[in-house]
This record gives C-alpha cells, structure tokens and sequence, in this order.
C-alpha cells in the first residue's frame, strides 16, 4: 500500500508517499498512492503510555473484551499503542490482568501504577492494597507477561537502597516515579540509581516551595529527567504546562491521557480501581474533591499543548510518538522511517483525526 500526504520525516512535514510492506514501512517516493490525504498531516502513531481506561472500559475489569474497547476507542483518538495501565491491587487481581491480556490477539503493553505506592499520597488510588516493593511478584507478573510489562510507577522512598528499581531495569521494566512524599534529597538519591521518570508531574508529589524544592524541583537540577504530563488544564494549568515546556523541552516531556472509563462518555457517576470518581464537564474528582484520572484524550491533548505553549506542530509530535517509544524500548515504532512499523495518523489541518493506520490497515476513518 502506499499513502501520500504531508508526511513527519526527521522533524519536519515532507509532502510525499509512503510505501509500506509487510506492516513496515519499506521505502518512500514521489509516486501516486493507494490513499492520497492531500494537505492532510501523517504522523506516527499515537503512544500513550499511562491510560487506565475509556468508552466505559477499565484496564482493572480484568477483562480481554475491555482491553479491545480500549483499544478501539484508542485509535479514534490517533493511539496505536496504548500502555495498559493498572491501579494499586492485589497480587491476584494484577495476575488477572496479565492473564486477559494474553488472550488478546493483538499487542499488549502494561503499566503497573502501584502498588508500591506512598500512602500519603495515594491520590485515587485504593489505600487497602498499597504495599511494599515485592520484586518475586513483579518477577513473576513479568514472567506470566512474557516481558511485556514495560513500566512500573512507584514511590523511590520505598525502596531500600534502590535494590527494587535495580531489579526493575534487569527485567526491562521502566521505573517511574510517582505517587510519592519523597524530599528533594531522595529524588535525587533515586536519580543517582537511575531512575529519571516522573509519572503525571506535579500531581501526587510534593511541589515547589523556595526552602524545599521537593519532587517537582529536584527533576528540573538534571538533564536527563522525563516528565509525564496531562495537559487537560485541570491536572497543569495552562501557564504550567507552558512553563515546563520551557525547562524540559519537547524531548523530555511525554504526553499522556490518564483517562479512566469515563472518557468518552456523559457525566456522571464511575469506578476507578474500587472507587466512585463524578465526573464534571470533564474533570473527574473523587467525593473528596481529589483529582482521579482524567477524561483527556490524545488528539485533545495535543490541540491543548499547541494552544498553551505556542509551540509548532513539528515540536510538539515529540510528545506523543518518539518520547515515548525511546523512554520505554520501543525501537520499531515512534516515527516514519524505513523499517518501523507502519503506524500512522492523519490529521486535518485543525489536528483532529481523520484516519488511523496500525500496521499497514486503516482502523479508524473518519
């Protein structure tokens, strides 16, 4: 097949044709394609790598026929590799999850947000099945996954000289900071080990403050730090996100959703991992006010990036395709070139989706 438009090579929009082979890209031309986008902008696919659910689906139903609503209403949205995302559960209930997903006949990727957690800073997640890091459970979760368990987010005070985390990296899982009361002192003992990830920044860890810069201070002293953001306007204001864009750059920032069952749907009332979240145009809050999860979605969150920062389209694509894909190992995907996978996006001239390809076959026409 091949597929012509303005295409994303090396940081900038080409117009040009695709030719893909064998669910790859093999080649580029000049030629006329099978699916001409005119004007239209082709894009990697999507990556979010910290989506829990979406369309009434959670990643904790434990249920491969969740996993396919997700993912169906992923590539509506430009994702062609969602990172499955859990909550702090029990060791039983995680293995349900690996187990499900196996039954699926496509790919797919898991993220363990918990449960070695900080509870004082749980956020929504469900305090009864925070524990301490357990390293045989995670290698047996991995084991079950058959590596696809990609990334881990934990509080780095836990871990006791960082053997955890170390272990982590062994089995090729990513480890994240987050849902932590760490210092600033700790966060940069965690970065000295290693870890350089922070999941949705700023929120479940401690701010800046001008006598203790905390977790959000201690990750701008580095140069390699990787920050996860939900630029809903809700989880960073406008002004944040610009500000972060600003010291991290367009590469060491990944755009994520955190989108629970509710995206995609009406307000009202919904489960996340055990807990009743309402949701109110758009924001999704626990019955103590608490931010639980978003509604966001990808496309929505790139328009949003866009108008926040002022940035250019050609800068901000980083955020949601090559980031990703070199934060957690995923070397065939992440951006258009000869031999990745042919995962692309269409979008107007408004960056909205109009046709989503996942390996070489349109999934999604709008």
């Amino acid at each position: 097949m091949k597929i012509r438009g303005n295409i994303y090579y090396k940081g900038k929009f080409e117009k040009r044709t695709v030719v893909i082979e064998k669910e790859r890209i093999s080649s580029f031309s000049d030629e006329k394609a099978d699916l001409d986008f005119g004007n239209d902008f082709v894009v990697p696919g999507f990556i979010d790598s910290h989506i829990h659910g979406c369309n009434g689906s959670d990643v904790m139903d434990m249920s491969s026929k969740s996993f396919e609503i997700i993912r169906e209403f992923c590539f509506s949205r430009g994702v062609t590799t969602p990172v499955y995302t859990t909550l702090s559960a029990s060791y039983n209930d995680l293995k349900k999850v690996v187990e499900e997903s196996k039954k699926c006949d496509f790919e797919v990727l898991i993220h363990l947000e918990g449960p070695y957690i900080n509870p004082l800073k749980k956020g929504a997640q469900n305090e009864k099945y925070i524990r301490k890091p357990d390293i045989a459970e995670i290698k047996e979760l991995q084991r079950l996954a058959e590596g696809r368990i990609k990334l881990i987010t934990f509080a780095p005070e836990t871990d006791i000289n960082f053997e955890f985390s170390a272990q982590l990296k062994k089995l090729g899982i990513v480890p994240s900071i987050g849902h932590t009361n760490a210092d600033a002192q700790m966060i940069q003992r965690a970065h000295e080990s290693g870890i350089k990830r922070f999941t949705h920044y700023c929120n479940a860890m401690n701010g800046l403050h001008h006598r203790e810069i905390g977790a959000v201070g201690a990750a701008m002293l580095f140069d390699d730090t990787i920050i996860e953001i939900i630029a809903d306007g809700y989880h960073l204001s406008p002004d944040a996100v610009k500000l972060f864009y600003k010291v991290f750059s367009n590469s060491r920032i990944i755009g994520i959703t955190d989108s629970m069952r509710a995206t995609g749907l009406k307000n009202g009332t919904y489960d996340l991992g055990g807990l009743q979240v309402n949701v109110s145009d758009g924001k999704a809050t626990l019955e103590n006010g608490t931010i639980a999860g978003s509604t966001l979605t990808m496309d929505s969150s790139l328009r949003n990036v866009l108008k926040f920062t002022g940035t250019s389209v050609e800068k901000a694509i980083r955020l949601y395709t090559s980031n990703p894909a070199r934060n957690i190992g995923l070397k065939d995907r992440g951006s258009i070139a000869c031999g990745k996978l042919a995962d692309l996006v269409v979008l107007d001239k408004e960056y909205r989706v109009k046709t989503v390809i996942k390996t070489g076959k349109v999934v999604y026409s709008n």
